[in-house]
């Protein structure tokens, strides 16, 4: 019994992985270099920092401090401003660079577990989530 929950909490875990990897890839919509996408920008305006934002910000505190200082009152206009700052700075490549790694960290751990269709799955989300578009 006591070796099923060992396993239990292995495939948790390696799920939990992937859920993680998949998470910084959604924030990965943050700038498009195209068009700004809108669920990011309500994100900044919410008072929501995204990982692109936060490596942005770690290269240049001084450049987003006073948009970041408005919180919820910083206007769309600003959140454009500073979505495009965002890129400037390389914090969308950084997120990605970040992403692929806790991703091929997960792939790896779930290489690990034993083999069956819950490795199978796990192995094919993280895969899809690795490279899906938004």
């Amino acid at each position: 019994m006591a070796e099923c929950r060992l396993r239990d909490a292995e495939f948790a875990r390696c799920f939990g992985k992937t859920s993680l990897s998949c998470h910084h890839k959604k924030d990965l919509q943050f700038v498009d270099t195209e068009t700004l996408k809108k669920p990011a920008l309500e994100d900044l305006s919410q008072g929501v920092y995204t990982l692109p934002l936060l490596f942005a910000y770690q290269a240049a505190p001084d450049v987003f401090g006073p948009y970041l200082d408005k919180g919820r009152a910083i206007t769309l206009e600003e959140a454009a401003e500073v979505a495009a700052l965002v890129n400037d700075y390389h914090g969308v490549t950084e997120a990605q660079a970040f992403a692929k790694k806790v991703t091929n960290k997960a792939i790896t751990d779930i290489q690990q577990l034993p083999d069956g269709t819950a490795k199978e799955t796990l192995l094919s989300l993280t895969e899809l989530l690795l490279h899906r578009s938004f």
